[in-house]
């Protein structure tokens, strides 16, 4: 299955997407992999936070889902945590980490990971195309 068209230069496929370049009359496909990203923070007193975080990565680890974390307390991520707020607003959500992203797509927050993995709809959620089975198929 070839997937779904993103937009009229991208191509949507299991864990990566194709983005397409013409040259010379031709097209080529480049292909990039696509990244969960989990916005969390390493300077908490907050016990429910650093519970919450721990209990996500794990989450991730056990389903083989590959992720990046994104530090919002480091100063060299002021651009990744102004795009947090930014998009938090717009969905008039508050600021209270975890929260999961498929690139710049927003996915849930950590008791939309729990709800999703309680109602096996974790790949649904987190907006990965195809489940992978053990043998690969």
């Amino acid at each position: 299955m070839i997937g779904s068209f993103l937009a009229s230069n991208h191509i949507l496929l299991p864990w990566f997407y194709y983005t397409s370049d013409t040259i010379g009359g031709l097209r080529n496909f480049v292909k990039r992999k696509m990244s969960i990203k989990v916005y969390i923070t390493s300077i908490t007193s907050n016990q429910l936070t650093i519970g919450n975080q721990r209990k996500l990565k794990h989450i991730l680890d056990t389903n083989k889902i590959d992720y990046i974390d994104i530090d919002i307390s480091d100063p060299k991520n002021t651009d990744e945590k102004e795009f947090l707020q930014r998009t938090l607003s717009a969905r008039s959500q508050k600021l209270t980490l975890p929260y999961i992203f498929n690139d710049d797509q927003y996915c849930c927050d950590f008791d939309g990971l729990i709800s999703a993995v309680e109602s096996n709809t974790l790949h649904q959620t987190l907006q990965l195309e195809h489940e992978y089975t053990n043998n690969g198929h």
